[in-house]
């Protein structure tokens, strides 16, 4: 965006302003404004302000810790609400002192109004004028997730899916029929994981049941009755997907089975946005605590319009997928295992370390050899079984061989002899599994002459009697309808069945690189900043030496408090005020009217510290519905909409300390 662009974004975000509003804005930075006023005019004077190092400097020097992580979850989130920004938050600071701290933020023109959303909307944006200047020295990722104050502790990371995981799986499917969905997982849970992965703990148990949930939510694996079918074209392209593809759809597999909120409609784009902005997230950013994963996943939430579930609960799904903590410390990190390329030995057993590659051709390991063990090194045994298996899959010795000479250069002369040897044992009987056709003279001659037909011809059993592909019914049925034989009889005793998709499996997911590359452009760490030292001093001193009345003075006091004043030339006599006001401790009828003024105020909020039995002291930020009045102002009550939460409360004004009443907003007061 050009210097030009940004000026024409801050000229019209202060267009959208209410004069009222705006003139109060105004004021504040340049004093006494002449009536009838320009307002073009006010802006290029502020415009001419804000591009003025000095204040500039001072606008940086003036910020606290609250207001640079703000300022950069507002960067994130790119035109956020000021209820988006401060629930970005809640739970690490008040939510009262965010709600503030953003309206204190709003007075300081460093969030603006978005002029590209509708007024009502409500959304803000960093001040473009400062947008560059803010990103190259005074906001970073780390203002977004402070570092731990204990030195070397564990940052969170998301680790990759993994396909040798679902390799396994398959393998388990054919060769040791795990059967239906729910069998499968009780044969896992009892048997398989423990004996073949060496996983005991349970989240790493239920991330191998979620593998195997995933293998039939993506029917790869399709369930017929008791027992189970793996569809081959679906297998392959699940496990030459990308590791961080095969990761999101296990995602998506434990929240559409472990999320409460799974009934309300989400479309997996909404899933696979939030899965990406969390992942960029997560493993660009440095994470130790769990209120900082809240955090990211408020911010993917509201980046991709996912309704959040309960966090415990999306913690859990997020832990299943691979979410972990590993060790900042160069000494604690585990090197990698050596790599084993594929190594076939002689009790026929194929060991490798790192995953291997799809390779084109009909034949894959799962489908050939059986899984013994996935860990550091892992391990598959071919033997006659799993062989006869891959002959029922329509694998030929050639293919094997194919598959096998790609994979691995060394091929024990004993395979190559016992895959003779079975083949033979294999071929000594066949048996169909197919639709007998029978036709007459004229169309088995037809039949005959058929070239696109012949590949669904499992077997001439006689004249005109022929044995077709069950799997491709369709297929030859529509070669036979094309020849103009005419509309062909549903099969003799033809009953429903199940079957399997012959479609592949096509993997689409949005990776998110905008994203990534907003996030680039935040510093990892906020460069060294020379601040301008005791500007507020020379504020304070400039104010006492000026002849204004005791009012005047504590207004602008309070202003340079609030860090509405920076320099010099905005100190001068201010009209109105704009100190909160507050009663607190025995002034009960000071409470009364101010809880009486901000009855279902569009613009007022209302601050209510309150004192349990221990005396101990906590704030609670509120709307107020309705004043319940007594006798005495001692005895009336407040009906709160207590914020964010919007639960209602019934508060007696004898228990309340102090109630002050803040400003909602500066720009959305309708």
């Amino acid at each position: 965006m050009t210097l030009r662009n940004h000026i024409e974004a801050w000229e019209h975000a202060l267009a959208l302003l209410a004069d009222d509003i705006y003139l109060d804005i105004v004021r504040n930075f340049m004093g006494k404004v002449p009536t009838p006023f320009h307002k073009p005019l006010l802006t290029k004077k502020l415009t001419n302000l804000f591009s003025t190092e000095e204040f500039i400097r001072r606008i940086e020097s003036s910020f606290s810790d609250l207001d640079r992580r703000i300022l950069t979850g507002a960067y994130v989130l790119g035109t956020p609400t000021q209820s988006e920004l401060c629930s970005l938050f809640e739970g690490a600071v008040p939510y009262a002192t965010l709600q503030q701290n953003v309206v204190n933020l709003e007075e300081r023109l460093l969030l603006v109004p978005n002029p590209d959303a509708l007024e009502e909307s409500g959304q803000l944006m960093l001040n473009p004028l400062l947008r560059e200047r803010l990103l190259t020295s005074s906001l970073s990722i780390g203002d977004l997730f402070p570092p731990s104050d204990t030195e070397a502790k564990p940052s969170y990371r998301l680790s990759d899916g993994d396909p040798k995981i679902v390799r396994a799986l398959l393998s388990l499917h054919i060769h040791a029929s795990l059967g239906s969905l729910d069998r499968s997982e009780r044969l896992l849970r009892n048997k398989y994981i423990k004996a073949i992965f060496g996983r005991e703990e349970p989240h790493t148990i239920e991330q191998i049941v979620q593998y195997n949930r995933l293998l039939f939510h993506t029917q790869v694996v399709c369930e017929q009755g008791k027992n189970s079918i793996v569809v081959n074209n679906r297998a392959e392209t699940l496990i030459a997907a990308k590791p961080a593809t095969l990761q999101y759809l296990l995602f998506r597999t434990a929240w559409q089975t472990l999320s409460t909120a799974t009934e309300t409609a989400l479309s997996t784009t909404e899933l696979s946005s939030f899965f990406s902005i969390f992942s960029i997230l997560v493993n660009t950013a440095t994470l130790t605590e769990e209120v900082d994963i809240k955090i990211a996943c408020r911010i993917a939430a509201l980046k991709s319009g996912l309704p959040l579930p309960d966090f415990d609960e999306l913690l859990t799904i997020l832990e299943t997928v691979g979410l972990t903590t590993t060790p900042l410390t160069s000494d604690e990190l585990i090197e990698d295992p050596p790599r084993l390329t594929p190594t076939i030995d002689s009790d026929l057993t194929i060991s490798f370390t790192q995953d291997i590659p799809v390779i084109p051709g009909k034949a894959n390991l799962h489908s050939l050899a059986i899984v013994k063990k996935v860990d550091i090194v892992s391990s598959y045994e071919i033997n006659k079984a799993t062989i006869l298996k891959a002959f029922d899959l329509g694998l030929t010795v050639e293919d094997i061989l194919h598959y096998l000479e790609a994979l691995t250069k060394n091929i024990p002369q004993s395979l190559k002899d016992s895959l003779g040897h079975w083949q033979q044992e294999y071929t000594a009987i066949t048996i169909y599994d197919g639709i007998v056709v029978k036709t007459d003279e004229r169309l088995s001659r037809i039949i005959d002459a058929l070239p696109t037909l012949q590949p669904y011809i499992l077997a001439t059993i006689g004249p005109g009697i022929y044995l077709l592909s069950r799997e491709e019914e369709p297929k030859w049925r529509d070669i036979l309808t094309s020849t103009g034989i005419g509309l062909l009889p549903s099969s003799i005793g033809d009953n429903p069945k199940e079957t399997h998709p012959s479609t592949p499996l096509e993997i689409n997911r949005d990776s998110h690189t905008h994203f990534a590359r907003l996030l680039d452009e935040l510093p990892e760490e906020r460069p060294p900043f020379e601040p301008v030292t005791d500007f507020q001093n020379e504020l304070h001193t400039l104010v006492r030496k000026k002849t204004f009345n005791k009012a005047e003075k504590e207004e602008l006091q309070a202003r340079i408090e609030r860090k509405l004043l920076l320099v010099p030339s905005q100190i001068v006599a201010l009209q109105g005020h704009s100190k909160t006001m507050q009663a607190s401790g025995f002034d009960f009828q000071g409470k009364v009217n101010l809880c009486k003024a901000t009855i279902n105020s569009k613009i007022d909020l209302l601050e209510l510290q309150m004192l349990d039995e221990d005396g101990n002291s906590h704030i609670l930020l509120t709307e107020a519905k309705e004043l319940i009045s007594s006798s005495d102002a001692q005895g009336a009550s407040i009906r709160v909409s207590v914020l964010p939460e919007q639960e209602e409360k019934v508060i007696p004004i004898a228990k309340v300390f102090r109630v002050r009443k803040l400003r909602r907003s500066i720009f959305f007061q309708s």
